[in-house]
């Protein structure tokens, strides 16, 4: 498996931060990639722009460590997939750390890529006032 991540600093306080990233439903309104979501139990879907329906397990939504993992589970042509949002306390608001374990390796560089422009929509959102 390849591990990928990827960081970005956002100027609110991690309790805000955290409280988009938790809402496992609303995750369309911050990655740009994706046009629609919804969330029920331990599942999420989502509709990426013009492509797949992507429907993920969510293992961990711990909101003492602030930390959330999804699997991809089908829609994408990945082997194994497991993400990691963590939000920390950052001296000038938060530190996001968003890592990935994916295979095959090819995927590796399409992943980050994502994860990436997720972090900078989640960036754009908290800091217009989510």
């Amino acid at each position: 498996m390849t591990s990928v991540r990827v960081h970005t600093r956002i100027a609110a306080p991690a309790d805000v931060v955290w409280k988009v990233v938790s809402d496992a439903a609303a995750v369309a309104s911050w990655v740009p990639a994706i046009a629609r979501s919804s969330a029920s139990g331990s599942t999420r879907q989502y509709e990426i722009h013009n492509g797949p329906v992507i429907h993920e397990e969510i293992v961990t939504n711990d909101q003492v460590l602030r930390r959330f993992q999804h699997s991809i589970r089908s829609g994408l042509p990945i082997e194994a997939h497991l993400a990691t949002i963590d939000v920390l306390d950052d001296r000038d608001g938060s530190l996001v750390v968003y890592g990935a374990d994916v295979e095959p390796q090819a995927a590796a560089s399409m992943m980050a890529g994502l994860m990436s422009e997720a972090l900078d929509g989640l960036r754009r959102f908290v800091e217009a006032g989510a």
